[in-house]
């Protein structure tokens, strides 16, 4: 049946496009009759739903993702991605450690001016909560006005405050590590 109708649909179409594209026939009670049995037929077409259309491919993609989201929340990576957004999520602590640095002699000859730490740094690094989040371990890259190098910060925190227990800086192209604060025993 609904095969049919789109066919007598198609049809009226073509004979309404005749008639408008027809010179010899400018009426427009010939154009309004062939619209009437296009509203008809449209009435007797059978619209799906959305849902009725696409949930063929649709149901599987969210199961994927569903599995794909508990997978990684139950998982290492999951608590990797928790860390890393816990120490984004908390700037002040790279942001002090850099400004230390900068005052640091060696810092200044060997990698020059520190740039601010871009948005990818920290999650191009390494993020390690331990302590019941009390204490961390992040490394991720910093870049120079001369030169390029990876920062590594073991830090505990205090209130809302972080005690830093070693800040160290390494240039891989020189093979040369710049301690900032040393770590004590």
């Amino acid at each position: 049946m609904a095969i049919e109708a789109q066919i007598l649909k198609v049809c009226a179409f073509f004979v309404l496009l005749f008639l408008v594209e027809s010179s010899a026939i400018k009426s427009p009670l010939l154009i309004r009759k062939p619209l009437a049995v296009i509203k008809k037929l449209n009435k007797l077409i059978e619209h799906k739903s959305w849902w009725k259309k696409n949930w063929k491919w649709f149901t599987p993609i969210i199961g994927l993702c569903l599995i794909t989201a508990g997978l990684i929340s139950t998982s290492e990576i999951g608590g990797t991605i928790s860390n890393t957004f816990k120490a984004y999520a908390d700037p002040t602590l790279i942001e002090k450690a850099l400004i230390l640095a900068q005052e640091n002699v060696e810092v200044k000859e060997l990698l020059g001016t520190l740039k601010p730490i871009d948005k990818l740094a920290i999650m191009e690094g390494r993020v390690i909560y331990s302590d019941n989040n009390k204490s961390i371990d992040i490394s991720f890259r910093v870049k120079g006005s001369i030169e390029k190098g990876r920062m590594r910060i073991f830090a505990d925190r205090n209130g809302d405050s972080w005690e830093y227990k070693e800040i160290v800086i390494g240039i891989k192209k020189i093979k040369k590590t710049i301690i900032i604060i040393e770590r004590k025993e």
